[in-house]
């Protein structure tokens, strides 16, 4: 402790320093005269108590000195401290660990030198209990500051980081595989298991126990490296046998007619892809971008749309453009060096990256108005389609939106802006829908008129089931022996000529040996599946038969996988389930031979290199991963017993906070959903708050108000004090308020009829 001078502060009296730190660890740094008095002298009488405490106080002032009089403060009932003339070192230590980023924390972990009350034992039992619990908030403290620094810091400083935590608690095991990680992560396997005999003896001297499974597991996993490459193992693409395209040539000849027109339409226009479930939208669209992208030069932005985790909101925009300023490409880098640092700003509410890795832009505007962050956006967008070196032509942009029919009323009232001021865009956007969704005669229609109405082309390409002849050159072209009509009248009577059950059906014959992969590429049928019983196959029992199939690990990790969401990351997988992650891994090759996951693609990978390589030419795979389709993930997730899934959400939602980051807007979505689901209606509700307060600042205002509108619905069921349901109630609908008025109106052709699917 400094006084105003800068000089520390010498008191003699053990009992003068143990008032000083009392005082300058309570709250507000004031204290009550009876407080301190049994706390101190709590073994005397009252009187003698307080004429003690009388005493120090008049020592302690002789001894901060002159200069500084009036850092003690003392009335009749209380004592206090004028930190404005003092420094703690503990206090500022407080106040650094509860920031969250690198440069406070590493202040923090400078200011620890131990427990501040270490030297202080006094024989009072009042004062023992209160140092006892400081000492451990202080503890608990550095800990949090000395883990969050070890997973964010590379190099010796991680080891020093993890060396330091695992001194404030030998026998606690996070610490001891935290320390056992940094070594691995700097190639030290050697010093990581000795760490782990180390944590093992120490764990059976002290407590007369085994480390738990995962410190194990991890102590495994090390051990493996030594024999192996230290880097994480990489995931194979399937071995399993490929099916092309089939069926689609006209439908592909149809693109092709299409792509070349565009040629003479120049600028922005929109073609809609629609169909059934499970009828090949998406396996179209991108093998008609994979032939493209073979023949010429074109940068591809691609977005998904999700009821999962969020309302769609205009995410799959967000979801695309990521994608590309992840890249850095040279393009991509060429693109923002056009840009105008107010214009970046603006981006950074719906890419946050934007702002970390530029820290010389201004700060992003609260009042940005959705109307300036579509020009922003568009402005992106038109340096995106631009030339390379100056007098190129300008690259081809494709825009592909997934799953449209998902998508939320941001995302149509972008593409609307774009129709309406960057008509000259070279944009072409692929949309696919389902036909039999409302939606599908809503928003996407009333989008498809407006783009007519404002000059610009739109097409429509229906897609239906594959046809018997379809099915008999399947069997001519991959399969080399078999029943000549009855194979391909069973597979268009068990899969209705869709391709998804197609492709389940020839899967699960192959696992059922039934179908042999030959070094040729073609398959063999050696099956005795009676191929005339009219018994029909269910899809979903099909696909639940294929999960039967898989290990027990395999399925139990599949179905975390599930609940989390269409797509999902290994390392998630890991720490919710307390599982090592070279144990998640050997899944993941599981899953993708058996084509039931598949990694993420990066459309912006090969942009700098075309034309490029297949993405299924590719040997090795590190991505994030999703479910190769939508019915494959929803038969998991509807399979499971209700109860069992809610328990699951609540698992996730609980994982998710303890370790997600600190910024809400990585979290308050994922957690609203999952929250929601697991019926913990207290957390959903704040966090579907947060959300919209999020989404309304980026901003998104469709998004916001269906989080705002969500937050409303589950208040109700809420266990909340009045006062603290009153409280939060007037937030959201002052948050609502501002979205609705941004919108101007609810009636809106994109905006009516929004809904919140929180099952997914």
């Amino acid at each position: 402790m400094l006084g105003s001078s800068g000089q520390p502060l010498n008191i003699s009296s053990k009992k003068n320093r143990a008032l000083l730190g009392i005082l300058a660890l309570s709250p507000r740094q004031i204290s009550s005269r009876e407080r301190l008095a049994s706390l101190l002298w709590g073994d005397h009488g009252e009187d003698q108590a307080r004429a003690s405490l009388r005493q120090s106080l008049a020592t302690l002032r002789r001894e901060i000195g002159p200069a500084d009089l009036d850092v003690l403060r003392t009335s009749e009932d209380g004592v206090g401290l004028d930190l404005s003339l003092l420094h703690v070192d503990a206090l500022e230590f407080l106040d650094a660990a509860q920031n969250q980023d690198t440069a406070p924390l590493a202040r923090a972990a400078k200011l620890w030198s131990g427990p501040p009350l270490q030297d202080l034992a006094l024989r009072t039992a009042a004062f023992e209990d209160w140092s006892r619990a400081e000492t451990e908030r202080l503890i608990a403290a550095a800990s949090t500051v000395f883990e969050r620094l070890s997973q964010t810091t590379q190099g010796r400083a991680r080891i020093d980081y993890a060396t330091r935590l695992v001194a404030l608690d030998p026998l606690r095991e996070t610490s001891q595989r935290e320390l056992m990680r940094a070594y691995a992560g700097e190639g030290d396997n050697g010093l990581a298991l000795k760490q782990y005999e180390t944590c093992r003896k120490l764990l059976a001297e002290e407590l007369g126990v085994e480390p738990r499974e995962v410190t194990s597991n991890l102590f495994r996993w090390i051990q493996l490296q030594e024999q192996v490459e230290p880097e994480p193992p990489v995931i194979p693409v399937s071995q399993y046998p490929q099916i092309a395209l089939l069926g689609r040539e006209d439908e592909l000849a149809r693109l092709r007619s299409w792509w070349r027109r565009g040629d003479k339409a120049k600028g922005l226009r929109l073609l809609l892809v629609e169909g059934e479930s499970g009828v090949g939208k998406t396996r179209l669209i991108e093998e008609f971008i994979d032939r493209l992208r073979r023949e010429q030069r074109i940068n591809l932005l691609r977005g998904r749309s999700s009821t999962e985790n969020t309302p769609a909101g205009s995410r799959p925009f967000e979801e695309a453009l990521h994608s590309a300023l992840h890249a850095q490409t040279g393009y991509v880098r060429r693109a923002l060096a056009e840009l105008s640092p107010a214009t970046l700003a603006d981006l950074s509410g719906i890419f946050p990256d934007l702002s970390r890795q530029r820290p010389d832009l201004p700060e992003r505007r609260e009042d940005l108005a959705f109307g300036e962050l579509q020009t922003a956006v568009g402005r992106l967008l038109a340096e995106l389609s631009g030339p390379f070196e100056a007098g190129e032509s300008r690259i081809p942009l494709i825009l592909f939106l997934d799953d449209l029919h998902l998508a939320g009323g941001d995302t149509f009232l972008l593409l609307e802006y774009l129709a309406l001021h960057h008509a000259d865009l070279p944009l072409h956007v692929l949309g696919c829908h389902l036909t039999e969704s409302p939606r599908a005669r809503g928003p996407i229609a009333a989008l498809a008129g407006r783009f007519q109405e404002l000059e610009r082309p739109v097409d429509h390409l229906q897609l239906g089931p594959l046809s018997s002849s379809d099915l008999r050159r399947l069997h001519q072209d991959l399969i080399e022996s078999g029943p000549e009509e009855r194979l391909p009248r069973f597979l268009e009577r068990v899969t209705g000529g869709l391709p998804v059950a197609l492709v389940e059906i020839l899967f699960d014959r192959y696992e059922a040996h039934e179908l042999r992969y030959q070094a040729d590429g073609r398959w063999r049928w050696t099956g005795d599946t009676a191929l005339d019983d009219e018994t029909p196959l269910a899809l979903d029992d099909l696909i639940w038969g294929r999960i039967r199939r898989l290990p027990r690990s395999a399925r139990r990790l599949l179905t975390l996988a599930a609940v989390i969401g269409q797509r999902f990351d290994a390392d998630v997988l890991a720490r919710i389930e307390h599982e090592d992650i070279s144990v998640v891994w050997a899944n993941l090759r599981i899953w993708i031979e058996r084509h039931m996951v598949r990694p993420v693609n990066d459309p912006w990978a090969e942009v700098d290199h075309y034309p490029s390589p297949s993405p299924k030419d590719s040997t090795e795979i590190r991505a994030p991963l999703e479910f190769c389709h939508r019915r494959l993930r929803t038969v998991i997730y509807r399979r499971l017993p209700a109860e069992r899934r809610k328990a699951i959400h609540g698992q996730v939602a609980h994982e998710l906070r303890a370790r997600l980051d600190h910024d809400p807007s990585t979290w308050a979505e994922p957690l609203a959903y999952h929250f929601s689901n697991a019926e913990r209606w207290e957390p959903a509700v704040r966090c579907h708050l947060q959300a919209g307060q999020l989404a309304a600042d980026q901003p998104a205002p469709v998004r916001a108000l269906l989080h705002f509108d969500r937050a409303l619905a589950l208040l109700p069921r809420a266990d909340l004090a009045h006062g603290e349901a009153q409280e939060i109630g007037e937030a959201i609908h002052r948050g609502r308020q501002r979205v609705v008025e941004v919108l101007s109106s609810e009636d809106h052709p994109f905006v009516r009829d929004e809904v919140v699917d929180v099952v997914g």
